[in-house]
């Protein structure tokens, strides 16, 4: 185990503000790895909230699930409400905390960076292409409000260092209460309770409205269930080893399953599962690992079995293809091989681009090569591809790769996957559970597009804060222009397989 040790200079007296003569010793802290084992966090020593704009930030918290109602701001397939709050949070901070929003935004400057970048690109592109104001507007919202997530996340903790513990509770009362909204949805189906009021109080709510037939809890659509639980919720029990997590994981995901919310939980269950234990378990010659291994593997392939047992669904794509052999992902693929034929007969516009908010553009242009190689294997467009001969201004794609290169190109795409790898090593991050969490990712965001998702920049932050113990010394941060009350305790564990 690596461990840093780090000594505290005097603190400042509570009411005079000098520095006391004869501090108490400080203890021990450890350093952690983000991505490796954590330790416990400080759940006495360190508080909930420092000041008013901290209300702010668990409020975002505790709104993460509620990515579908009409009252968040509308991006690709979701209204968010979260991501604006962080915003908000951030930029309140940088009044009222200087010193270390300047020190965060430092330490991450990598990424802002590259968001400048894809406006460069965007730049270059709308000449040739054109501009959508309000599109282009959207993702830089989008970009804007991601960064955001990963500098309040770093504020709150690395600056303030709010309670951890604190955090967790939030979330998990936060997906508890999503959790109860999708068994009332559930209950009043149609072919169940079915009252009236309760569905006109979702429909009121609900920006795209799933429930009347399967559950959606408070996501834009039931295929969100496995992004938030294992884009978020997993990766905070890998960070915070809190042991209520799994539970609330298992539950949600057990229960959506149960009342047949998708097949999209069943797969996205499955998979995560692996990857869990792939990341989280101790491989040794033994007996009992060799027997874990087997079972989970063992257990893996029956759930697959059993999804495509009761999924009809499921079985038309395995027998017909992605193409042909359902309706929704039929149309899924389509929305991700337009933009691609249109970046194939374009290599220019592939490598850099149709510019932010023109993806509507790159789907109009390569929908006749996508409807030729449909029509070329006897598959039949359905009526929602048909439409996306002249798709609308704010269409979407379901896929993060797709519509990031259909905007910015092939070109920062590499450059994105480049500053990833460099950031993990530049923090010494790399160990098994990172390269999962790195395939989760991916996985994840292949049916997912949402810049402003907070799972991409929860990994950031994570290995960004790897190789730090704060933000600096108590004298940069704690001074007379700049002052918080003093309260330290333990980081994560540094620590690797």
């Amino acid at each position: 185990m690596r461990e840093r040790h780090r000594q505290h200079p005097a603190v400042t007296g509570a009411t005079d503000g000098k520095p006391l003569l004869n501090p108490p010793a400080p203890p021990t802290i450890l350093t952690s790895s983000a991505a490796g084992l954590p330790a416990i966090d400080d759940r006495r020593d360190s508080p909930a909230l420092r000041d008013w704009t901290d209300v702010i930030f668990f409020a975002g918290l505790a709104l993460l699930p509620v990515d579908g109602t009409r009252f968040g701001f509308a991006m690709p397939y979701w209204t968010p409400i979260s991501p604006m709050l962080f915003l908000v949070y951030t930029l309140l901070n940088v009044g009222l905390h200087p010193h270390i929003t300047s020190h965060t935004i430092r330490r991450f400057t990598p990424f802002v960076g590259f968001a400048g970048l894809l406006v460069v690109i965007s730049i270059f592109d709308w000449p040739t292409v054109g501009i959508r104001p309000r599109q282009a507007g959207v993702t830089a919202v989008a970009v804007a409000t991601g960064l955001s997530t990963l500098l309040a996340l770093d504020i709150a903790r690395n600056g303030k260092r709010l309670n951890v513990r604190t955090m967790v509770t939030t979330l998990i009362a936060a997906y508890s209460a999503a959790f109860v909204v999708g068994v009332i949805q559930f209950a009043n189906q149609l072919n169940h309770l079915n009252i009236q009021a309760i569905h006109r109080f979702f429909f009121n709510i609900i920006e795209r409205p799933y429930f009347a037939v399967r559950p959606q809890f408070l996501f834009a659509e039931p295929s969100y269930i496995g992004v938030h639980l294992f884009g978020i919720l997993m990766p905070a029990y890998w960070l915070t080893r809190d042991r209520r997590l799994p539970w609330l994981i298992i539950g949600f995901a057990g229960g959506a399953i149960a009342m047949q919310s998708g097949r999209r939980i069943i797969i996205d269950t499955v998979v995560c599962m692996v990857i869990w234990f792939v990341a989280t378990f101790r491989f040794q010659r033994t007996g009992r690992a060799i027997a874990a291994t087997v079972g989970t593997g063992a257990a893996a392939i029956m759930a697959a079995v059993a999804a495509f047992t009761l999924q009809p669904q499921l079985r038309a794509i395995a027998t017909q293809g992605l193409m042909g052999g359902d309706f929704s992902t039929s149309s899924r693929t389509f929305l991700t091989l337009a933009p691609t034929f249109a970046g194939i007969h374009d290599p220019v516009h592939w490598l850099f681009g149709f510019g932010a908010g023109n993806l509507a553009d790159a789907i109009r242009r390569g929908f006749p090569y996508a409807a030729e190689y449909y029509e070329s294997r006897s598959i039949a467009l359905n009526s929602e591809i048909r439409l996306l001969a002249n798709p609308p201004a704010d269409t979407f794609t379901m896929s993060f790769f797709t519509t990031f290169v259909a905007e910015f190109g092939l070109v920062a795409l590499a450059a994105l996957f480049a500053l990833i790898v460099g950031w993990i090593t530049r923090n010494h991050a790399w160990n098994r559970r990172t390269v999962c969490w790195l395939i989760l990712l991916a996985y994840l965001y292949c049916q997912f597009e949402a810049y402003a998702f907070a799972a991409f920049w929860l990994f950031v932050w994570a290995v960004g804060t790897d190789n730090e113990w704060s933000l600096g010394t108590e004298s940069q941060i704690y001074n007379e222009h700049d002052s918080l009350p003093q309260n330290h305790g333990t980081e994560l564990l540094k620590s690797k397989y």
